[in-house]
């Protein structure tokens, strides 16, 4: 696996990791700082394609708040540093 490759999972694994922890603390602090839980949902809805021998669904929905925007940051931030 090249260093670039390494890197780029790295990098969407902090990512990740910051988004979720953000998520976390959002919903934890919602009832003490609500502006944290403001939550935009983006996407498309599910479609099913049917081609008679097998039926295939797409569908890609994410929702993200404030919180997690800052997780996210936190992340990049965290993967500058390495």
């Amino acid at each position: 696996m090249s260093k670039s490759l390494k890197s780029t999972w790295i990098l969407i694994l902090l990512l990740f990791l910051g988004s979720l922890l953000g998520l976390l603390i959002g919903q934890s602090l919602v009832s003490t700082i609500p502006f944290l839980n403001y939550t935009k949902t983006m996407g498309f809805s599910p479609v099913t394609l049917n081609l008679i021998v097998i039926k295939l669904t797409f569908g890609f929905i994410i929702n993200i708040n404030t919180a997690s925007i800052l997780g996210l940051l936190l992340g990049l931030f965290i993967y500058s540093r390495l």
